[in-house]
């Protein structure tokens, strides 16, 4: 099970950016603050990964909960990552450059034409 540096990533200068974003448009930003990575690790640890063969992420933000499902997910689990703000998507995919999840997704509108399930 391989972890990124999160603590790395969700510097200062992420927080300040995260709450930019909020002040900016409170309405699609829906937190001042980046998901800690305690968070992340008490949501995410209890689900059978063995069994998921899709899950998607909506929000990923600064990618505190896209770090742990990478970490556990099955090596054929496919992964759709949601995020409207270009700047942290492109951030997302810098950080997550994996074959099998899909960064640059802005929508989840039509969730299931664009979840990779087969």
């Amino acid at each position: 099970m391989e972890f990124k540096n999160y603590e790395a990533h969700a510097n200062l200068t992420d927080k300040l950016t995260f709450l930019m974003k909020f002040i900016e448009s409170p309405t699609q930003v829906g937190s001042i603050t980046p998901s800690s990575r305690f968070l992340a690790e008490k949501m995410v640890r209890p689900i059978d990964w063995d069994q998921v063969k899709a899950v998607a992420e909506l929000g990923a933000g600064t990618g505190a909960f896209t770090n742990y499902i990478n970490a556990l997910k099955s090596p054929n689990c496919k992964v759709a990552v949601f995020e409207k703000d270009e700047e942290m998507r492109d951030q997302l995919y810098n950080l997550y450059p994996w074959e099998s999840i899909y960064l640059k997704l802005k929508n989840s509108l039509n969730i299931l034409d664009t979840m990779p399930l087969s």
